[in-house]
């Protein structure tokens, strides 16, 4: 064979590796191997601070070491996104994850890991999280055309669903038989096999707005051409990069009403992750808990792998606003008997129809903004999102051991009214919190319905 036909058979390994499709195809790979590391770790430090504190209030601060930190930095990640290439920014979020997760193993190796070590160590992997996700779904939107954004969002779905299923029952069993040491090292590996793929794989760099000659072809010639002034002036000062995201979504109120409805909806989320665990101990043994979360987790899984595969429906905001519906009647299924197998089915069709919302959900916001302003946008879109998490932690502890509990105990105010509808005692008052938010949740959706620029964001680029 010929110098020349080598270099052209090298040339076209290359190039099959380059093609956007299979870019994106080697990226989802690498990035759910690293995100079932991370859950992984995530379980073994929960199960280190609960052994060593017998706290839950200590336990819970992981939650929020989770997520507050990537929220407050996500308007700078946003940024540097737009401003670096996507690849760049997942490389150096991986190894700045590697790095932390190697520093608390070396603390282990040497007796020295304290609470607060964890704490900083899961508050720091939050900040190279709000980076990484940054930079994973502008990547997505910039290598996926439009018509298949859809079943790519589905397959990112579907990582984060097997996650959930696997890191819990995974390290559950290899922490018996390794210990926090070995979990922490095979996350190690997950971490070097993200950033070997992220070698492998090409992601242009985006042309800079201010060269007219350049200017990136997007779904929506409008929003391009009301957004090469905005853009211009945004690259000018570290100030409007971080407010450029914000003022981009307030010119649009489809978009604002989009963020808010799709945050509520994370707000009850994250309500039903914090009553979760005593609603189902108040039906039964902590192996009946064991048993939901799997079964939950199944229900998420099939509901990724079935967008995954149909792509979702070509109108998403239409479609987000069936599966929400869905979700506020499984919630209200729930409450009302106290009935472990009824609970289950509840939890596994809440679950099955998450993916779909989100998925739709992150479609409109990547058909809908132009490529080279992404990164700033979506950034804000986390940081509003990510905030109501936290809120619905709060409310749902407050709420249920304040005001619900007490309202449905043997002997409460509601117990003579509806009690006999569905019953009195522990959990109980969880159950008629459930049927509330799902009834908000309806309450929402029908509002959302009614809103014309939400149908016009489902019909038509933005103006």
């Amino acid at each position: 064979m010929t110098r020349l036909s080598m270099t052209q058979l090298s040339m076209t390994r290359l190039n099959s590796i380059r093609h956007p499709m299979a870019t994106f195809a080697v990226l989802w790979l690498g990035q759910t191997i690293s995100l079932l590391g991370s859950n992984l770790t995530r379980f073994a430090f929960g199960v280190w601070i609960y052994q060593q504190t017998q706290s839950v209030i200590s336990f819970a601060l992981i939650p929020t070491c989770l997520y507050l930190p990537g929220v407050l930095i996500s308007p700078v990640a946003g940024s540097l996104t737009d401003r670096w290439n996507r690849r760049t920014v997942m490389l150096l979020s991986d190894l700045g994850s590697g790095l932390i997760i190697l520093g608390v193993l070396a603390l282990l190796q040497m007796h020295s890991l304290q609470q607060w070590h964890i704490y900083t160590a899961v508050a720091a992997g939050s900040l190279c999280a709000a980076f990484q996700w940054a930079g994973y779904a502008a990547a997505t939107a910039q290598l996926i055309p439009p018509q298949h954004l859809g079943r790519a969002n589905g397959l990112i779905e579907v990582a984060k669903a097997a996650g959930q299923i696997i890191g819990p029952l995974a390290a559950g069993a290899l922490l018996l038989q390794l210990g926090i040491t070995g979990i922490i090292t095979l996350d190690l590996l997950t971490f070097v096999m993200g950033v070997f793929t992220l070698l492998l794989i090409r992601i242009p760099d985006l042309p800079q707005p201010s060269d007219p000659t350049k200017q990136t072809q997007v779904a929506s010639p409008n929003a391009r051409r009301s957004n090469e002034n905005s853009s211009n002036k945004s690259r000018k000062s570290w100030h409007h990069d971080l407010s450029f995201g914000w003022q981009y979504i307030r010119r649009h109120p489809s978009l604002v009403k989009l963020l808010f409805y799709y945050g509520m909806l994370t707000l009850f989320l994250g309500a039903l992750e914090v009553l979760f665990t005593p609603f189902f101990l108040n039906l039964g043994t902590p192996r009946t808990l064991g048993i939901a979360l799997s079964v939950g987790g199944i229900g998420w899984l099939l509901g990724s792998l079935t967008m995954s595969v149909w792509g979702g429906p070509k109108n998403r905001v239409k479609g987000i606003f069936v599966f929400a519906i869905a979700q506020g009647l499984w919630l209200m299924l729930a409450g009302f008997k106290a009935s472990i197998p009824l609970a289950m089915i509840a939890i596994f069709g809440y679950l099955f129809t998450y993916p779909f919302i989100s998925s739709c959900n992150q479609t409109l916001w990547q058909s809908h903004i132009p490529a080279e302003i992404q990164g700033r946008v979506f950034s804000i879109k986390l940081m509003v999102e990510w905030l109501f998490l936290p809120v619905g932690y709060l409310a749902a502890g407050v709420l249920s051991d304040r005001i619900f509990e007490p309202l449905m105990a043997f002997n409460g105010p509601l117990s003579q009214s509806i009690g006999p509808l569905i019953g009195t005692g522990p959990g109980r008052g969880i159950a008629l919190l459930c049927i509330l938010m799902g009834c908000t949740i309806l309450g929402l959706t029908l509002w959302a319905m009614r809103d014309h620029d939400l149908h016009q964001l489902g019909r038509q680029p933005l103006s």
